[in-house]
């Protein structure tokens, strides 16, 4: 899985012989539905929600989906198809239902359909905020004193917000939110030219940076239900998405019995004490990939090491009352916007991007405490923490597998099934075998 996201041609998905959370949670007489955006393989039923621990599935197969039509494009093939399933069968399309709505219904659906004799787990994976830059106009039009690019994102956003108190209600009205856990979390930073802001952190979606990486999440449970002894608390030690898994498995009632997990257990940390930190090290990125800038990051205490190209583009910050978009340079050494020109987006293109900095160092050392914006490199004056972490990334790099996506001959793709397939116009399996490693 590393090395990109999966594009819709591409015969892999995340190896059958990896046990899923919801596949552990069934163990514990789970019900468990997955709503919204699925991404982690459809060319063979195995790889499906519904044979990777969900009862019910109804979402999308691939990233990108126009939120109206339903369809998606493969950017590397061009080739475009429709996209909105229940458990395998298509739904019938309605270009005059918002993809978002349509999922909504269907998670308060299931919620209300609900036997309460059973416990619940619900993966809704939004495919809001993310592209394409799609919404209602009544939406759009409650924020249109700020910028047309803006305006989509956020209009979004409080669609999203919309819909999670929709779930909440839902739980409250089936007599469950007392004793529920709701997670909230996202998988990277905003994409910069797609409406998102970063600021005051550095990066945008794709770099190595903090502004791409770190990301904010929360664990809410009803006051007064005694599910949480910190709330209201800030927990300031490190979490990785690794540790989901084995988090929630514990908050379940269940234990983890893979020993080669990654993850932590960080349920003490979140609902009873935020002075537990479990974890003083993480891996960002190892992407060594032909295809890929080459670059790696770690993260130890308050140091960070970035390795190779850290970023495809500059620090940016977009101003929300206007259609400027600040261009930071390399080296600028204070996150206020002072004597730079602005990029003005012409309406209906994409923004221009500036051409990449020759002069950036393949070694940036970051002690993100004391300098969370990413300004000021050590790499020169703390030469034995450059080192140290460095042997940690080889460490990893030892560790490592071969990636899917760079090995073609495992995919075992059928192309005549494929573009079978793609003639039928439905991102359907059936056309791949599915992998183990």
């Amino acid at each position: 899985m590393q090395y990109y996201t999966i594009y819709p041609h591409e015969g892999y998905g995340l190896p059958v012989d990896f046990e899923l959370l919801p596949q552990k949670l069934k163990e514990l007489c789970y019900s468990t539905y997955a709503i919204g955006k699925w991404h982690l393989g459809f060319c063979a039923d195995e790889y499906l929600p519904q044979n990777r621990g969900f009862d019910e599935f109804y979402g999308t197969y691939t990233s990108g989906v126009d939120y109206f039509e339903k369809t998606s494009r493969d950017p590397l093939t061009d080739e475009s198809a429709y996209d909105l399933h229940q458990n395998k069968k298509k739904v019938k399309p309605n270009e005059n239902k918002y993809l978002s709505e349509q999922c909504l219904e269907k998670a308060t659906r299931y919620i209300d359909k609900h036997d309460t004799d059973t416990p619940l787990f619900m993966y809704y994976a939004f495919q809001l905020t993310g592209s394409p830059l799609q919404v209602p106009q009544d939406k759009l039009d409650q924020f249109s004193h700020i910028n047309p690019e803006r305006r989509a994102f956020m209009a979004m956003a409080s669609v999203m917000d919309d819909a999670i108190q929709s779930v909440v209600d839902a739980l409250e009205d089936k007599d469950m939110l007392d004793n529920t856990y709701i997670v909230f979390l996202s998988d990277n930073g905003g994409e910069v030219t797609k409406g998102g802001n970063n600021w005051p952190l550095r990066g945008n979606k794709g770099t190595l940076y903090d502004g791409a990486m770190r990301t904010p999440a929360f664990v809410w449970a009803k006051p007064g239900t005694g599910l949480m002894s910190t709330g209201g608390n800030v927990a300031s030690g490190f979490m990785h998405a690794v540790d989901w898994f084995p988090t929630i498995l514990s908050i379940a009632g269940g234990t983890n019995t893979d020993v080669n997990m990654d993850g932590k257990d960080q349920s003490l940390m979140l609902l009873e004490d935020v002075s537990v930190h479990l974890r003083t090290e993480f891996l960002y990125a190892l992407d060594e990939s032909m295809n890929a800038a080459n670059k790696r990051a770690y993260r130890f205490g308050d140091f960070k090491l970035i390795e190779g190209e850290p970023s495809y583009m500059y620090p940016v910050r977009i101003n929300d009352d206007t259609d400027d978009v600040f261009v930071l340079p390399y080296g600028a050494v204070s996150p206020v916007i002072t004597n730079y020109s602005p990029i003005i987006p012409v309406p209906g293109e994409p923004v221009p991007q500036p051409a990449p900095a020759p002069s950036v160092p393949q070694t940036l050392l970051y002690n993100v405490k004391n300098d969370p914006t990413e300004q000021n490199n050590l790499a020169g004056n703390f030469r034995v923490y450059v080192l140290i972490l460095s042997s940690k990334i080889n460490m990893e790099r030892i560790k490592g597998v071969e990636s899917l996506k760079l090995n073609e001959t495992a995919w075992n793709k059928d192309v005549a099934l494929y573009n079978e397939m793609i003639a039928g116009g439905v991102w359907m399996p059936g056309w791949c075998s599915a992998i183990s490693l």
